[in-house]
């Protein structure tokens, strides 16, 4: 993004700078959307985005190629406007703050606008002068900075966007209020709509955002089944209120923690732009506005903000039951869930899984128990790492159950580097790259920079020396790294060292190490490869497994691996660190308590679930699933024991260095 223009809030209302447009400068700046999600989709890609319209208020065309816009008032020709663009006198056009820099059904900029806050300039080249400027604070989702003068006067914050046509200003009426709001109830429940002066009050059943053609509320209405009510208020001389929405939830079957999601039904079927009828579709564009509503177990009242809903995954996304993300923003006026296992969370993103490979979708009864997953996490959180942390809840959809799913963290920088999100990180994954079918390594936040000066470091390294492993230790935590790739290994996770594994590195710390953390452990514990005897060790170190599947270069953390093995006293400290861990965190009483813990948790909705799935009766063989996982962590260890002893040589006591997290005050 470009500079920042200072920007001063009193009471709660931003101020907007603006410079007056320069006499005789011809274009100007009419309106602006930095958050925009549902109001308008270029004519070229079909995708919501960032845009300006620009307008003639002059008497004569103008040949658009002397103009040019930019976000940093330090280079103020950063987009210049493609040759053979003119403008007629009042006439108006609408530029794509996207980031595309293409010329086609529209002109595309090469740069896009923050909805934190911004800067936009329009300069003539001629002389560099800016004829026009706006700089903008926090912007709500679907609203635009308009002048509603011709090219003259103050930017005003607009509830109904007017892209290419003349601008106008309808300040929202008063929203109706409900009572009662979301809430579970035993039996049908008698909703109160109460409807500011003047207004006309309209609502839905469906999720979908009411308009003026829906039902009037002229009396309480009686809720009989679950689902979702959204109401709108009307007005002759005002905008539309923002939509009100309660989730009634009648009697649901379930006692664990239910979270229903209110959206309009075209938004997910709907085409041509439902997320579900096009499911590996990403990004921005395909994000819907949704309200999610939160009912703990406990009783504790409902906990609901709007979100961001996308369809998450790689192999799920093809499968019946989708997993989702939930992006909280600012622009939304999301706000934080604070959640009983998810207190004091620093996500903005939050994952809906919906256990892929670990589910009756790919697995038989036999074979699945959707909880590997938050199961390896909650260990590697035992161990004194930080991992994305996460529960389970029975999901609705507008009021229609749609089974079981695990709720948890969005493994980013803030929530893995664990300070709040003060700092800006460096994210790294490995992961498949669907298009080439070969395993990637993936920045998921910040660059690649740091991440290859690492990678180049150990391929040039002798690490056989006597101080290779205090130099690999100046660059990466050693224990976190240690400690991940033992954990990987107990739990025979055959999808590791590809994927499976995260790494983090604060950005604003030159000597900030990288930390390693657990990311989609689905295919452990005894599910592939089935039972507990297989020697991941040598599974994580074989070039000849991984290489192909790699653009035939080894995995990054097979290469870090060996080069610890291949440092003096390398395998000691693996041997000592897993002699640890087998004692304590990963004993089989502990890991089994664990286990239990979770499957208590979930064996009421493993009939529903199974139901739903496999459309047949409930058959135990979930148990029997949950008691293979048991067998698997009572007998992993000795197993695991005598492969690395085998690899690795005679054990020998070596202290561990400490873990960052160990480090800090």
């Amino acid at each position: 993004m470009g500079s920042r223009f200072l920007l001063h809030a009193l009471s709660g209302l931003l101020l907007i700078a603006a410079s007056s447009p320069s006499p005789g400068g011809g274009l100007v700046i009419s309106e602006v959307m930095a958050s925009n999600l549902q109001t308008i989709r270029d004519p070229d890609f079909h995708e919501p985005g960032d845009w300006v319209e620009i307008l003639n208020p002059g008497d004569g065309a103008l040949l658009l190629s002397g103009y040019a816009l930019s976000d940093d008032p330090g280079r103020l020709d950063r987009w210049i406007f493609p040759a053979g663009l003119t403008l007629a006198p009042g006439e108006r056009m609408i530029v794509w703050l996207d980031g595309r820099g293409v010329d086609r059904l529209a002109p595309h900029a090469d740069f896009g606008l923050g909805a934190e806050g911004e800067a936009l300039l329009l300069t003539r080249l001629s002389d560099f002068a800016v004829l026009d400027s706006l700089a903008f604070g926090p912007q709500r989702v679907d609203t635009s900075l308009a002048r509603l003068t011709e090219g003259v006067g103050e930017f005003v914050t607009t509830w109904r966007p007017t892209p290419g046509i003349p601008n106008t200003a309808l300040v929202p009426g008063p929203a109706p209020s409900l009572s009662p709001g979301s809430g579970v109830h035993p039996e049908p429940v008698t909703v109160e709509i109460v409807a500011p002066p003047g207004a006309e009050v309209h609502f839905t059943w469906d999720g979908r955002v009411p308009t003026e053609t829906d039902p009037l509320a002229v009396e309480p209405l009686v809720v009989c089944e679950s689902t979702p009510l959204r109401c709108r208020a009307f007005y002759p001389a005002q905008g539309p209120s923002e939509v009100v929405s309660a989730s009634c939830l009648i009697s649901p079957e379930t006692e664990l923690p239910v979270l229903d999601l209110i959206v309009s039904p075209g938004d997910l079927g709907g085409e041509p732009w439902g997320i579900l009828r096009h499911p590996e579709r990403r990004g921005r564009g395909w994000e819907r506005l949704a309200e999610a509503v939160l009912f703990p177990s406990n009783g504790s009242p409902a906990l609901q903000t709007v979100v961001g809903l996308r369809v998450h995954g790689g192999v799920s996304r093809h499968l019946d039951k989708k997993s989702f993300r939930l992006h909280l923003r600012e622009d939304f006026g999301s706000v934080p869930w604070p959640v009983s296992g998810l207190e004091h969370s620093a996500a903005t993103r939050l994952v809906l899984r919906a256990g892929a490979s670990d589910s009756f979708q790919s697995l038989s009864p036999l074979e699945a128990t959707y909880l590997r997953d938050q199961l390896v996490r909650d260990l590697h959180a035992s161990m004194g790492h930080r991992a994305a942390r996460g529960f389970f809840v029975a999901l609705h959809i507008n009021g229609e159950p749609q089974g079981l799913y695990n709720l948890c963290e969005y493994p980013a920088g803030a929530v893995l580097g664990g300070d709040g999100g003060e700092s800006e990180w460096d994210v790294i994954r490995g992961t498949l790259d669907f298009q080439t079918g070969f395993h990637i390594v993936e920045c998921t936040e910040g660059d690649l920079e740091a991440w290859d000066d690492l990678m180049a470091w150990v391929g040039q390294r002798d690490l056989s020396t006597p101080d290779s492993l205090d130099a690999l230790g100046e660059r990466i935590d050693l224990g976190s790294f240690v400690d991940h790739c033992l954990l990987q290994i107990f739990i025979q996770n055959h999808e590791w060292p590809l994927t499976s594994w995260v790494a983090v590195r604060d950005r604003g710390d030159p000597g900030a190490r990288w930390t390693w953390h657990i990311w989609d452990a689905e295919w452990g514990i005894g599910l592939m490869p089935l039972g507990h005897t297989a020697d991941t060790l040598a599974w994580a170190l074989s070039p000849e497994a991984h290489s192909p599947l790699h653009s035939g270069a080894a995995p990054p953390v097979t290469s870090l691996l060996q080069g610890i093995i291949q440092a003096p006293g390398g395998g000691d400290l693996l041997l000592s660190r897993a002699e640890e861990i087998l004692d304590a965190e990963l004993r089989p009483e502990v890991t089994t308590a664990a286990l239990d813990a979770l499957a208590d948790q979930i064996r009421p909705e493993i009939p529903l679930e199974e139901s739903m799935r496999l459309h047949g009766a409930y058959d135990p063989g979930w148990e029997r699933s949950v008691e293979g996982m048991r067998e698997f962590l009572i007998r992993r260890p000795d197993i695991m024991r005598e492969f690395l002893a085998d690899h690795l040589g005679a054990e020998r006591a070596t202290p561990l260095p400490a873990t960052a997290e160990e480090e800090r005050p």
